[in-house]
């Protein structure tokens, strides 16, 4: 019989920890809705219905009409599962690996729940970056001053966001240059914390975090001079253009951001507050959700998020009117890589890793669950007689939903 390594409970209480406090959108993404999961069963590929805000039109005068309410939700699935498998044979276990638990954690446990962590967090960046419309930054500069973080802070006013509980994630080179051009803001003798320790604390409303989970983006071409060749039904998710040269490839790619006309001209269509519905000035944006190619005759349809809802009658109206006919398109950053950060507000992102049964026929199964984020980790032990292999099991199941109204993208330049 091999040696036992009786680690999964103190291993999953160690893991755990880690899971809670090395992924920032993790940390600060908003939990209300897994305490569905709490008492339930459940399956990947569940889905919580998530309420979007209700938003009303209002009426002058004193005769009043009922107004319907118009009351929408987005999906969150449940799933995929993250896991990774550990095993030992016999002589492995017998000469090599340490049955001294704080050390067994750091070589064998804490780089796989590392792992798992970031393939997390980079799944919920690229999903944060096509469920996101809005934008502060430029494809052709760092994130350096402090002007740009103040903002993102004045757009999120200006479109009628949530301002509590705010942060934002930004590269590695992009918090070095924020450090470096505002170090001696904090502190006229050298601070170490902002020095040395990337810790970049508190700029304007934001707690500020650095990841090298934020997304790279290639944008598209923009080959050819766009423009909308069919004027879009209030409520559509596909827009018509042409004007692209001919049979051009990728002349948009998933994630790239469009806006229409020229702001400030009649043609111009711009992004409206969300709750009075007046103008912001700045052009709408839009988000590609997935690759264009031209055809022949350099026509292409596109698909793109949020639905364009021009009807002055729906409550949810979010652009200042529809899109004219041979509207030009104007594509941010065409041809050039960018890096894609996140802004928002503690409702932007939805966060479920529900608890996991205990496993039944293991050799030892460790549970942890955090009482404060519910973040929930299985560890299991079992014994192949067969293969004379001591497998362990590290896993949890997570789903998530970025929500589009509570949050913006941060652009800057790969440098």
């Amino acid at each position: 019989m091999p040696q036992q390594l009786s680690v999964s409970q103190l291993t999953a209480n160690d893991s755990l920890q880690e899971f809670i406090f090395n992924s920032p959108l993790i940390n600060t993404s908003d939990r209300g809705f897994e305490r569905t999961y709490m008492n339930n069963a459940y399956q990947t590929g569940d889905v919580i219905n998530i309420r979007k805000q209700n938003q009303r039109l209002g009426q002058r005068g004193r005769v009043g009409v009922i107004e319907d309410v118009n009351e929408e939700t987005t999906p969150l699935v449940i799933g995929p599962e993250y896991l990774d498998l550990i095993a030992f044979n016999s002589k492995e276990l017998t000469l090599k690996v340490t049955e001294e638990v704080t050390e067994f954690q750091r070589r064998y446990v804490s780089p796989t729940v590392l792992r798992l962590l970031s393939m997390l967090e980079t799944d919920c960046m690229n999903a944060a970056v096509l469920d996101t419309n809005y934008f502060v930054g430029s494809p052709t500069a760092l994130l350096s001053d402090f002007s740009i973080i103040d903002n993102a802070y004045a757009t999120m006013i200006e479109l009628g966001m949530p301002t509590n509980d705010c942060s934002i994630i930004i590269g590695p080179r992009d918090g070095s240059a924020i450090k470096s051009s505002n170090q001696n803001a904090f502190n006229p003798i050298l601070n170490k914390d902002i020095s040395f320790a990337s810790v970049l604390g508190h700029f304007s409303i934001f707690d500020v975090f650095t990841s090298p989970a934020t997304v790279v983006h290639q944008a598209g071409t923009g080959a050819g001079a766009p423009v909308v060749s069919v004027v879009p039904l209030s409520g559509a998710t596909t827009i018509s253009m042409s004007g692209f040269t001919p049979s051009a490839i990728g002349v948009l790619t998933a994630g790239d951001t469009i806006t229409f006309g020229i702001a400030g001209s009649p043609g111009g269509v711009e992004s409206v507050h969300a709750v009075s519905k007046q103008a912001t000035g700045q052009l709408m944006p839009f988000t590609v959700q997935a690759n264009v190619n031209a055809d022949v005759a350099g026509n292409a349809t596109v698909t793109i998020s949020p639905a364009i809802i021009s009807d002055i009658a729906n409550p949810r109206r979010n652009v200042s009117q529809n899109i004219p006919l041979n509207s030009q398109v104007n594509l941010l950053g065409a041809n050039l890589r960018y890096r894609i950060g996140y802004a928002y507000s503690s409702r932007a992102f939805s966060l479920v890793v529900p608890p996991l049964h205990r496993a039944q026929g293991a050799v030892e199964c460790g549970l942890a669950t955090d009482e404060k984020t519910g973040v929930s980790l299985r560890i299991i032990k079992a014994w192949d007689q067969i293969q004379g292999l001591d497998s362990m099991r590290i896993e949890f199941i997570a789903g998530f939903k970025a929500h589009q109204q509570y949050a913006l993208k941060m652009i800057s330049a790969v440098s």
